[in-house]
């Protein structure tokens, strides 16, 4: 069992932020609060291991939740307001609570004959009670409910010969919600980002006791793959030494 409790401090950028009405052509001021409230990050989580002798592997479960109160949310992405003049104005604000609950199974093994091996499902439902998304223009920067991945799988597998270590490991994660600045920056634009498949591989071959050579794939199996609403995330080799003292 455990149980944690996190300060998320709000940016200078939240505090602070100035930009006034008209400026790259904008109608509206965008403003940062210096009375904002940092989010706080609560935790909890119940776990049990059990060993299984006859396939050489111990099954891991847990459940979990967490809560995030006084969520921050960026001007750009907040609840329009209004200054004492009446001007319109967007204002970094503290737009409510999310609250988080899940569970995750796996099994993780290896045998005296050098194979090892993983495989895990999460999956995780979220709840915002929040300001935001409450109006013709989406406000999701901050949003939680849909940016995350409701299901994901994680599987491995792995051999070692001698000095040979061999390792395949493969996620697959359910679709999301992201959001990115339309083609002329003036407003946010949700972008669905599909469920994709991840393949990496390493090659690693211990030469003393302390050093180890290793090539790694990482996504071998797409030369680019839409991962967040950003630019596509390219196919990496990625060649290291490890020393050991």
């Amino acid at each position: 069992m455990s149980a944690a409790r996190g300060v998320q401090l709000p940016t200078l950028l939240q505090y602070g932020l100035q930009i006034p009405a008209g400026f790259g052509g904008a109608p509206v001021a965008y403003a940062g609060r210096p009375n904002l409230n940092p989010s706080i990050v609560w935790n909890g989580e119940i776990g049990y291991d059990r060993a299984l002798p006859a396939i050489d592997s111990t099954l891991r479960t847990a459940v979990f939740s967490q809560r995030i109160d006084d969520i921050v949310a960026w001007s750009f992405g907040a609840p329009l307001s209004f200054a004492s003049t009446g001007a319109p104005v967007f204002f970094s604000s503290n737009v409510g609570y999310s609250t988080a609950v899940g569970l995750e199974i796996g099994i993780k093994g290896a045998n005296p004959h050098g194979f090892r091996w993983n495989v895990s499902y999460a999956a995780v439902s979220t709840t915002d009670h929040t300001s935001l998304n409450r109006g013709p223009v989406p406000t999701g920067i901050v949003e939680y409910a849909h940016a995350t991945p409701k299901n994901v799988v994680i599987a491995g597998l792995g051999y070692t010969y001698e000095n040979l270590e061999l390792d395949l490991m493969t996620r697959w994660q359910s679709t999301y919600l992201d959001y990115r600045l339309n083609a002329n920056r003036s407003a946010i634009q949700p972008i669905n980002v599909n469920n994709y498949v991840l393949f990496n591989a390493r090659a690693g071959y211990r030469i003393t006791e302390n050093v180890t050579v290793a090539l790694v794939g990482q996504q071998f199996n797409s030369p680019r793959l839409a991962q967040t609403a950003g630019p596509p995330v390219e196919r990496r080799i990625i060649a290291s030494v490890t020393l050991r003292l």
